[in-house]
């Protein structure tokens, strides 16, 4: 409601970075649909291991939105505190500093839970890869260009269908978001790689057919 109201007014300053409530509201969607793409949703953990920046509120709101559960994780832990909170928790995953990359790799493989690891970057040298996490604007990043794609598709859609003789007034969002996923099932899951469509498969698991695909744009 905010984020509608006041877009444009600054929600958040963390050293230099400033957010409008728009900009905020914006990348929190994007990082909520990254994590429901690896399929985190109600009561799955995620942990917040980072110092103070904007990425711990936007992590804080995009989990929110999924209904899972943010954890702070307190970056001053020793690697049995790290290992005991990721395993309490069954923490699904964790959005962490880069320069917790060492911390994380000492206790991963006695974390089962522990499957999406997002980095954000803070100018030190370790390699996210190294432990198969993904940057945090990376992550962001393949979130919008799926987002444009899929908004194309719509609008494609929705324009071929009332030309087709169903007017606005007449518009059944029901049958559009059947036939948007139809689409999208067509135009965009055979140019996937297999990444890629295994991520898609695990965001679609679990949610209706109708709904699947049209959360992106709808």
């Amino acid at each position: 409601i905010v984020a509608d109201t006041v877009p444009e007014r600054e929600a958040l300053v963390c050293g230099e970075a400033r957010l409008t409530y728009a900009e905020l509201e914006q990348r929190a969607n994007r990082l909520a649909h990254f994590l429901a793409a690896q399929g985190i949703g109600a009561g799955d953990k995620v942990g917040l291991y980072l110092h103070n920046c904007n990425e711990y509120l936007e992590g804080m709101l995009a989990c929110f939105k999924v209904r899972a559960v943010p954890v702070n994780v307190n970056f001053r832990y020793v690697d049995e505190e790290l290992s005991y909170i990721f395993n309490n928790a069954d923490m699904a995953g964790c959005i962490h500093h880069r320069e917790f990359v060492p911390h994380i790799a000492a206790v991963r493989a006695a974390s089962p839970h522990l499957k999406t690891l997002i980095a954000v970057d803070d100018g030190t040298a370790f390699d996210p890869a190294t432990i198969g996490a993904i940057g945090y604007e990376q992550a962001l990043a393949q979130v919008e260009a799926l987002r444009g794609e899929i908004q194309a598709i719509a609008a494609e859609t929705k324009a071929s269908a009332q030309s087709g003789g169903f007017g606005p007034s007449s518009f059944d969002p029901s049958a559009f978001r059947m036939k948007l996923n139809m689409r999208i099932e067509q135009a965009l899951v055979p140019t996937m790689s297999e990444d890629q469509r295994k991520t898609y498969e695990r965001w679609k698991k679990g949610r209706e057919t109708t709904r699947s695909a049209a959360v992106w744009v709808l």
